[in-house]
């Protein structure tokens, strides 16, 4: 998502802010290594979320459009590699005096629509007092269920999966049935 973020704000601060909001909510910090099975797993790492800036209120107002929709395009398009990055990104684009372009990106592993408004809170209030955030305590990482071999869960997908029904005849160009008909075609 991006915003548009008027008045003053300092970017080292925010980029604190981030780092200090990481640092209560593991999930922003958890990479997913695999082992030799070839199945992942969450390691909660030293790692902080992406941040990065660009400057582009020296630019004419059509080569400023045009750059932070470049920008904007790199940042939603570049793949999360998930062994080794946070899952969130910022970026932090100024365009004008006292206006900057916030585009956030998130991976979905660790991202819903719920997480949205306890960010926000965190990262205003890491913004405006950090001092104070820095007293709150860490959200505790969700342990794994007891016993936490899936194995009832692979059980009863491949139940479910062991007898699937018979597949459909589709007409069409791509279709397993060739079309017999002038309608059909």
């Amino acid at each position: 998502v991006s915003y548009r973020l008027t008045g003053s704000l300092d970017g080292a601060r925010l980029q604190a802010a981030l780092a200090a909001v990481a640092a209560r909510h593991p999930v922003l910090r958890t990479i997913y290594s695999v082992d030799d099975a070839g199945e992942p797993h969450p390691v909660i790492a030293e790692v902080t979320p992406g941040f990065a800036t660009h400057d582009l209120s020296d630019l004419a107002e059509q080569a400023r459009a045009l750059r932070l929709e470049v920008l904007a395009q790199r940042e939603f398009g570049t793949p999360f590699r998930l062994d080794s990055d946070a899952p969130l990104r910022l970026t932090l684009v100024r365009v004008a005096s006292g206006v900057r372009i916030l585009l956030l990106v998130a991976h979905h592993i660790a991202w819903d629509d719920d997480s949205w408004a306890v960010f926000f809170a965190d990262l205003t209030a890491a913004y405006a007092d950090p001092e104070q955030f820095a007293t709150r305590p860490p959200v505790p990482h969700p342990a794994a269920p007891a016993g936490s071999g899936h194995e009832a869960e692979l059980t009863y997908w491949r139940t479910l999966l062991a007898d699937p029904p018979d597949p459909l005849e589709l007409p069409g160009q791509h279709g397993s049935a060739i079309p017999s008909t002038l309608r059909a075609g």
